[in-house]
């Protein structure tokens, strides 16, 4: 009987009222390279203006004191100073690289093994941007084809590369800080071409016959694009396109669109038409409060 009452006790460990259970969201953005996902990552900050595109570099700087931003992309950070807007705190891996002699991989787990010390020391960051996790996911992967004994074991490669993405998403969700991904998109599954056969009732027909779309998703090798999209709370699209006066709009996409699988988990907000502006939509599904 003592060993039924112990194991009872225990087992009412597990369960917790959903309010206890609350994580802090991870958010996913993907788009094609240079659509405004640095920008548009830029506008959860609560030091940003709405009207920030009618800035000039004549304008006062503007301080976003409550974002750290890891910069995986060579110049990621450019399409701010436009704005004449400044990061204070940037974590550069190619810095850490050189300067600590160390590898890609362990250069990454470094940053991210310490996040939330940078955190606790700097109360007012509220926001990591991860900006690219495509850029990261290339390093990861060069890393891990270097040591492998085949290189061309493209299985072993996966699988590796696969783990390691399992590591640092089991940090981002322990980080006290809403974490903003940034991610380039690519074709998961290629338009056919003209010349390649579809089998339809055991007949090879020619598939230029119909319309196949391509499914566009987010940038990362293998399975790891599923890891990101399957617990993010929002996988937003970003698009730009040229519209009246030659004039850049950029559009940002809760539902699919044009290929692109976009999505959240509040399905009760209509978020059709939402503006430019990350923030603004994050506090109207309360995934951002008037305190971060």
């Amino acid at each position: 009987m003592p060993a039924i009452s112990n194991k009872s006790q225990s087992l009412s460990n597990l369960v917790r009222s959903s309010n206890t259970l609350y994580k802090l969201p991870i958010i996913l953005i993907y788009g094609p390279r240079r659509s405004g996902k640095t920008v548009y990552a830029s506008t959860i900050s609560k030091f940003m203006p709405v009207n920030f595109n009618e800035r000039t570099n004549n304008d006062p700087p503007i301080t976003l004191e409550d974002i750290l931003w890891i910069t995986y992309d060579e110049g990621a950070l450019d399409s701010l100073r436009q704005f004449n807007i400044i990061v204070p705190y940037v974590v550069d891996p190619y810095q850490i690289m050189q300067e600590n002699s160390m590898t890609e991989s362990a250069a990454i787990s470094f940053i991210y093994e310490n996040l939330n010390e940078i955190l606790l020391a700097n109360p007012n960051i509220k926001f990591v941007v991860h900006d690219t996790i495509s850029q990261m996911d290339k390093l990861l992967t060069a890393y891990i084809a270097s040591i492998v004994e085949n290189s061309n074991d493209s299985q072993t490669i996966y699988r590796l590369l696969l783990g390691r993405h399992q590591l640092i998403f089991n940090q981002l969700q322990k980080l006290k800080a809403t974490s903003v991904l940034l991610c380039h998109a690519k074709a998961l599954i290629e338009r056919a071409t003209k010349d390649a056969k579809v089998n339809i009732d055991n007949k090879n027909i020619k598939a230029s016959k119909f319309h196949i779309p391509a499914e566009i998703g987010p940038d990362i090798t293998g399975k790891g694009a599923e890891l990101y999209l399957s617990n993010s709370s929002a996988e937003i699209v970003v698009l730009n396109k040229r519209g009246a006066k030659n004039l850049i709009q950029r559009t940002v996409h809760f539902n699919q669109v044009d290929g692109f699988e976009a999505g959240s988990r509040f399905e009760g907000f209509n978020l059709d038409n939402e503006k430019f502006h990350l923030r603004s939509t994050l506090q109207k599904i309360g995934l951002v409060n008037q305190d971060q």
